[in-house]
């Protein structure tokens, strides 16, 4: 009877682990790290919502799960940091320099007068990028197909003046 029980308990974890998602390595590479202090910041989302919901309402990322957001000290004009993520899955990636390491995105008024200018509220003021050149989850989704030798995305940090992805238009 007891040899029953535990085949049956392998035979279950088995069948359990192969409807399980695969998971690989997903690397991402900021370049253009022009002052080498404070840390680089990434946040992986997995959803046009999880992404306006972060970044556009400027709530924060408390509510993304810590194996998909991470930190590494912006010690080189370019640094790399790894995740642990299902392969096959929908992604956007988000990078900024937070400089003076108060874990969000700087930001300043557009004008002095305290309107808008071209819709928005307010600028970056710290370096930021995300997976592909873009404004919104449309323009910025990646697939992540890992080969054999894992996957690797290199977002370029940019500073512009206008530079707004990261605020949604009111």
């Amino acid at each position: 009877m007891r040899l029953f029980f535990y085949f049956l308990f392998v035979a279950f974890f088995t069948c359990l682990n192969a409807n399980a998602q695969q998971n690989g390595t997903l690397t991402v590479e900021v370049t253009n790290i022009k002052d080498l202090v404070g840390n680089i910041r990434v946040v992986i989302f997995t959803s046009k919502d999880e992404l306006n919901d972060s970044i556009g309402k400027m709530k924060g990322t408390s509510h993304i799960p810590s194996k998909r957001k991470g930190q590494i000290p912006a010690d080189n004009e370019n640094v790399r940091i790894s995740f642990r993520l299902p392969i096959g899955m929908i992604y956007s990636i988000a990078v900024f320099h937070d400089k003076n390491c108060n874990r969000m995105l700087d930001r300043k008024p557009t004008n002095f007068l305290g309107k808008k200018l071209f819709g928005y509220d307010y600028v970056p003021t710290e370096p930021y990028g995300n997976s592909r050149k873009g404004e919104d989850w449309e323009s910025t989704k990646i697939k992540f197909d890992e080969t054999e030798a894992g996957s690797l995305v290199t977002i370029k940090l940019r500073t512009d003046k206008w530079g707004v992805r990261f605020l949604k238009k009111h």
